[in-house]
């Protein structure tokens, strides 16, 4: 289910209430894990701006007890897994 227009900034409350909708399809299924795709115009390169977004959305994830993995970023060219050296790098 997509979520269109997000600000750059992803506001964690905002990040907490797209992950509850989450919820309702994978309550009380066990041992799987929720896929996600950031996607955006421009180059496969990961952003600072892409980190940001994913960062969050793995710690409102772990609020919910949602297992998130793998983390994707889709460009025009392209498709990606984000790895954990992707979200560890520094700006």
């Amino acid at each position: 289910m997509p979520f269109d227009d997000l600000e750059e900034d992803l506001d964690p409350k905002l990040a907490s209430q797209l992950l509850s909708v989450a919820e309702i399809p994978v309550e009380g299924i066990t041992g799987g894990s929720l896929a996600m795709a950031l996607t955006r115009p421009g180059p496969a390169t990961v952003t600072d701006v892409d980190r940001a977004r994913a960062r969050t959305l793995l710690a409102a994830s772990r609020a919910h007890r949602l297992k998130v993995w793998p983390m994707h970023l889709a460009t025009k060219n392209c498709v990606r897994m984000l790895t954990v050296d992707d979200l560890l790098a520094s700006p």
